[in-house]
């Protein structure tokens, strides 16, 4: 079968749901090309592969599969797959025909129960009879919100997708992964962290499914999005990259992670507003959280007021929290304070600040505390960043739902005199105004 393959790091390999054609997930698979080698596989019969001998083997497709991914230079690997894709990257992962070091599923299918084999089925028959499911689907793997949205996007995509099908083999693969092993039972075998997200208002595959492969799967956490549905790439696409780009970095060993963020940090944009939000990024994914965010502050006219603050990440955390970044500690409304530390040395003494990442726990956060316990934030890891005078230069940082270990705090800590430079870089390419004290900061100094 033929695999689409991109960018350089470890090896990622996507695989598509059913019905799916490749190029839905292409997005996902340029997004995640800046940090990993990712293989977007092109499934018998859809993209660019010939369709399979029927009946339809799933085991054979399998076989298949590992062996035309060893071919392409594919020798460990994570599996990032969607609805029926999820259950591909389940089995591949049991199977031991290929070492496997994550698994990501989208939607996650670890068996067809009985509504689903129901639906399946007649969703087979109708393909045998030439029917038009375009509208029947859309109402399926779209939630009534994105619909409203976007009617015809909704509607448009199911059109292209069904007349881009082989009816004959579409029908025979939905027959046969009614038919497919039941993965459950052997899911306490799978010691490799398992990453299940899958949308509130999934019909497709409900959150249900999720929930109960995750008391089976020993390494695994679940991210259920509120107010999306099955198409997670299409309603919460922004949120999905991260929330892949950043399970798949922390499911890394420290020594692998390294190189790949000095990649990152080596690659950034030159447009400085890009720049910021690519530290920002790289911030949230060394600190394995749901959300990161960033604010610096420039004088105008005697005020401090900010000039840049981005979030990444989690789609409600983003709505809730970006209003609430102008007011960070040390301030009084809107003007330095002659509380604010005057020396670098001073910085490390003064309690949660310091030009390194820290954890600061919900209860010990008077200020965000209400807001925090508001988005299920347990804990945050930041960096205070300061120019070469000791004066406030930037807040980089990301808050989890769940706690931070010291060991992952002490790893992001290494690299925050990098992600400093880069946000110099990009004030430089900027050309930020003055300070208070009437200098600007030293491009490339620390």
């Amino acid at each position: 079968m033929f695999i689409e393959t991109t960018g350089r790091g470890p090896d990622v390999v996507l695989l598509t749901g059913l019905p799916q054609q490749p190029d839905e997930l292409r997005p996902l698979a340029s997004g995640l090309a800046d940090t990993f080698r990712v293989h977007l596989v092109h499934l018998p019969g859809y993209g660019r592969s010939p369709a399979p001998a029927l009946p339809y083997d799933f085991e054979a497709v399998e076989a298949q599969l590992a062996a035309d991914l060893r071919t392409a230079g594919v020798e460990r690997a994570a599996l990032v797959g969607m609805s029926g894709g999820a259950y591909r990257a389940l089995s591949l992962a049991l199977s031991g025909r290929l070492p496997i070091w994550a698994v990501a599923t989208l939607g996650a299918l670890g068996h067809v129960d009985e509504a689903n084999a129901q639906a399946l089925a007649a969703y087979a028959g109708a393909l045998d009879a030439g029917m038009d499911l375009a509208a029947m689907a859309a109402e399926r793997v779209y939630s009534a919100a994105y619909r409203a949205r976007e009617p015809e996007a909704a509607l448009d995509a199911m059109k292209a997708l069904f007349g881009s099908l082989d009816r004959a083999v579409t029908a025979a693969e939905l027959r046969a992964i009614v038919e497919a092993p039941d993965l459950r039972p052997r899911l306490h075998r799978l010691r490799v962290p398992v990453y299940l997200r899958v949308g509130a208002l999934d019909l497709a595959t409900p959150p249900a499914l999720s929930e109960a492969l995750l008391d089976l799967l020993p390494a695994a956490r679940l991210e259920r999005v509120e107010g999306v549905g099955h198409m997670l790439h299409h309603e919460d696409f922004e949120g999905t990259l991260s929330g892949l780009r950043t399970f798949l970095f922390q499911a890394l060993t420290p020594a692998e992670r390294e190189p790949l963020v000095a990649k990152r940090l080596e690659n950034t944009p030159r447009e400085p507003a890009a720049l910021r939000r690519a530290v920002i990024a790289l911030t949230k994914d060394l600190l394995g959280a749901d959300y990161g965010s960033g604010f610096t502050l420039e004088d105008v006219g005697g005020t401090s007021v900010i000039s840049w603050g981005d979030g990444e990440g989690e789609t409600y955390a983003r709505a809730v929290w970006l209003p609430f970044t102008g007011q960070p500690i040390g301030l009084e409304g809107t003007r330095w304070t002659p509380s604010w530390p005057d020396s670098i040395e001073a910085c490390q003494r003064f309690t949660g600040v310091g030009p390194q990442i820290i954890e600061q726990h919900v209860e010990a956060n008077p200020l965000f505390g209400d807001l925090y316990g508001k988005l299920g934030f347990v804990a945050q890891g930041r960096a205070l960043l300061f120019d070469d005078r000791a004066r406030f230069m930037a807040w980089i940082g990301a808050m989890s739902r769940r706690p931070i270990a010291p060991e992952t705090l002490e790893e992001a800590s290494r690299h925050v005199p990098a992600l400093r430079a880069a946000l110099l870089r990009a004030d430089h390419l900027a050309g930020v105004p003055t300070h208070p004290d009437g200098h600007r900061y030293a491009f490339g100094r620390r």
